[in-house]
């Protein structure tokens, strides 16, 4: 049967949460009592999947599954896509992902920092509440805050502000962002301290996300990044509810847990809220400057049958599953698609036609295999499966 345990690759970015904190540790503790917790290491990311940087290993022949993949299966040995679990406690980079030609290119010129032709699609699903910021907001939100909030409308120039003030357009909110972008660090400081400085007198009032603000100051004192919030979408996502970034939107995970699923790619242009390397210029040309809707960013997932809905984006590279089993289900539920598929337990535990799986547990099911999951317990299954969209 060709159905089996994984382990995952753990990658400890700073902004992780810290030890017992992250949902990664409480996953994996849970499945395997004798893994090991560092109280003041951040872990931020768990791996499930092919790719060279963080590749899942099969738990039982300690063999990388690109391997298993390549032995097994016509393939090269790659998923096409790669599955996470991110955990966050601090703010990641304000980036985006190129599309497909951009990728192949920025690969060939500079190797060293893009390490994918490959673009990078990608979905996040919210496990605890959710905070990030996702596209540019309607251009009628981001005239309002430059017209409240003078020491933006000065570090961005009057050129610029009046230019898309007048006339709002993918390419006057192009010139306003590269202004703010490439703003001189001197007057930048200044412009942080001031804002600062009235809303810890409560001269400037609290519809300027004066909470998150004040936060991303304290993470990245000096960072043109903070500034993003006045351009871009602050979403507030519940348990269940999801975004889908396409090529070139701008955005960054703020705080909370979610998994995340991508084409098998690790390309990222950043610009903020970074201490690495901030490619302005690329992300500049790239990006997409249309302004959208907080509530149309939201991806909806589609209801397969009363166990499983299927968050299923426009690209071939993958779609996720969420299968919930309530307590005391009495029927198996099958969870077998014509693609390979990595499944990870949330909560609960499942009867599966492998044995039992606990909370934490790391499936690969090869495609179309018959895979049944059963709920005799007092407490329902919530799972994610990761499979291609083809």
């Amino acid at each position: 049967m060709n159905i089996f345990e994984l382990k995952g690759k753990i990658h400890n970015y700073e902004w992780g949460q810290i030890g017992e904190k992250s949902k990664i540790t409480q996953l994996l503790k849970h499945n395997d009592p004798k893994f090991e917790i560092d109280k003041i290491k951040p872990y931020a990311e768990l791996w499930m999947g092919t790719h060279p940087s963080g590749e899942a290993i099969i738990k039982e022949s300690n063999e990388g599954l690109s391997k298993w993949i390549q032995s097994n299966d016509s393939s090269n040995g790659q998923l096409s896509f790669l599955f996470k679990v991110l955990s966050i406690n601090k703010a990641l980079s304000i980036q985006s992902h190129p599309n497909k030609e951009e990728a192949e290119i920025l690969h060939a010129s500079r190797p060293d920092i893009y390490k994918d032709p490959n673009h990078k699609p990608e979905l996040a699903i919210a496990l605890t509440k959710f905070k990030a910021m996702c596209g540019f907001r309607p251009y009628k939100q981001i005239q309002t805050f430059i017209r409240i909030l003078p020491e933006l409308e000065t570090l961005i120039g009057d050129k610029y502000t009046k230019e898309f003030l007048l006339s709002p357009s993918n390419k006057t909110l192009k010139s306003c962002f590269e202004a703010l972008m490439k703003s001189k660090e001197t007057d930048l400081i200044q412009c942080l301290k001031d804002m600062e400085n009235r809303m810890l007198n409560q001269t400037i009032n609290n519809n300027v996300h004066k909470e998150l603000f004040l936060d991303l100051k304290q993470q990245f004192p000096n960072d043109v990044g903070i500034l993003c919030i006045y351009f871009l979408n602050v979403l507030y996502l519940e348990p269940g509810e999801a975004i889908y970034l396409g090529p070139n939107i701008p955005h960054a995970y703020i705080h909370g847990d979610c998994v995340e699923c991508m084409a098998c790619s690790d390309n990222v242009i950043r610009a903020g809220l970074t201490p690495k390397f901030k490619d302005v210029d690329t992300l500049i040309k790239t990006l997409d400057y249309a302004g959208y809707e907080a509530k149309d960013l939201l991806f909806k997932p589609k209801q397969v049958n009363k166990y499983i809905q299927i968050y299923q984006p426009p690209v071939p590279d993958f779609s996720v599953a969420k299968i919930l089993v309530p307590a005391g289900t009495q029927e198996k539920v099958k969870c077998s698609f014509d693609s390979h598929s990595i499944i990870i337990v949330i909560s609960g535990t499942a009867k599966s036609n492998i044995g039992d799986l606990s909370k934490g547990a790391i499936v690969f099911v090869a495609k179309n295999e018959d895979f049944y999951l059963e709920n005799e317990s007092n407490e329902e299954i919530v799972i994610y499966q990761a499979m291609s969209n083809y």
